[in-house]
Formats: structure tokens, sequence, C-alpha cells
């Protein structure tokens, strides 16, 4: 079974807040931040500030180096062949 995006998240950031990760997950989707906002029914500002405190937590800068370790978890947890 394939684990989620949702799941990947969870197992890779536990310390994370439940909506920190429903920010992750939407940046790894690709959706714009306004639409994340949107979604989540929060203020633009409120989702900076869950984004920025999510960067702190994982260390990480930017939202592609959030999306390559989330990737490069994902692929590491592959089954192997």
């Amino acid at each position: 079974m394939k684990p989620t995006l949702h799941k990947i998240i969870h197992s890779l950031f536990p310390t994370l807040t439940r909506r920190e990760r429903q920010v992750c997950e939407g940046i790894c989707r690709g959706l714009p931040t306004p639409e994340i906002a949107k979604n989540l029914r929060i203020a633009p500002a409120t989702l900076r500030t869950h984004l920025r405190n999510a960067f702190t937590k994982i260390q990480v800068g930017t939202k592609a180096a959030l999306v390559a370790k989330v990737l490069k978890y994902a692929l590491a947890q592959r089954p192997k062949r």
C-alpha cells in the first residue's frame, strides 16, 4: 500500500502542528499560497506564519527545499524491486 502525502508529512515531521502539516501538504501539491489559505479558510498572513514556523522546525529555508525533503523521504520509503 502506498503511503499518502498526508502520512508521509506526518511521519517525516511529527513536531509540526496539524495546521503546519496542512500548509506543507498544500505546498507539496504545488498549490499557490493564496489557494492554500483559501482552502484552509485562513488569512494569507496566518498561512505565512504557519509556513515560517514549519520551515524553522524542519530546518529548511524555501518551499523548494521542503518539497525536496519530502520527495527524498518518500523515495527512500519505496519498496525495493
